[in-house]
């Protein structure tokens, strides 16, 4: 039987990853650029999870996935207007 959810889990691990890679790229290289992209991939992670949640019914769990991901991305241009 096929996983009605697998295209927002699928979207939501790759964003987790390039997360991951923009993150270690970021560190390596020193780039705020590379940050905040870090930063948004992993808001954006965090939205394909609270699409499932929502999807499923979890009404709690969508909330406070969103509330997550308005958090990094108001952080992540808190910095990267104050840095840059």
């Amino acid at each position: 039987m096929k996983d009605p959810y697998k295209k927002f889990a699928s979207l939501q691990l790759f964003m987790t990853v390039l997360s991951v890679v923009f993150g270690g790229f970021a560190i390596a290289k020193g780039y705020y650029v590379l940050v905040f992209l870090a930063l948004i991939t992993l808001s954006l992670s965090f939205v394909f999870e609270g699409i499932i949640d929502w999807k499923k019914q979890r009404i709690p769990l969508f909330l406070l996935q969103m509330i997550r991901a308005l958090i990094i991305v108001t952080f992540a241009f808190y910095l990267y207007f104050r840095i840059a």
